[in-house]
């Protein structure tokens, strides 16, 4: 991920074109999560194990690529000596909410331009 290193409290950064933050969750497996819907509502990026948010970073904000989400850490589950960013894309179908869609291969987002 061109914008995310591997040390702790690395920013973690969107990787999308554009969206918006759907979802700030706290949960016992990813910890501080982000959930962001493309800007097409036809995807979910989801960012996980993270140390912090962005400042300022709040549901319903639009973000574009580049654009700062928070720190990587070792929130939730993650090992404490392994701090990193979950990352995972969802294909969502109209109508679905934010913890629904069909998980998909990220490695073509991850590896493009």
């Amino acid at each position: 991920m061109r914008s995310t290193s591997w040390r702790p409290q690395a920013p973690a950064s969107s990787r999308q074109r554009r969206g918006a933050v759907e979802k700030l969750f706290v949960s016992e497996a990813g910890g501080n999560t982000i959930y962001v819907r493309s800007h097409d509502g036809a995807r979910i990026y989801y960012y996980a194990h993270l140390q912090k948010y962005a400042p300022g970073l709040h549901e319903g904000m639009k973000v574009t690529r580049g654009q700062s989400l928070g720190a990587v850490g070792s929130t939730g589950n993650a090992d404490s000596s392994a701090p990193h960013l979950h990352f995972a894309l969802h294909r969502m179908n109209p109508g679905e909410r934010w913890y629904e869609g069909t998980p998909v291969n990220p490695y073509a987002l991850l590896a493009g331009p």
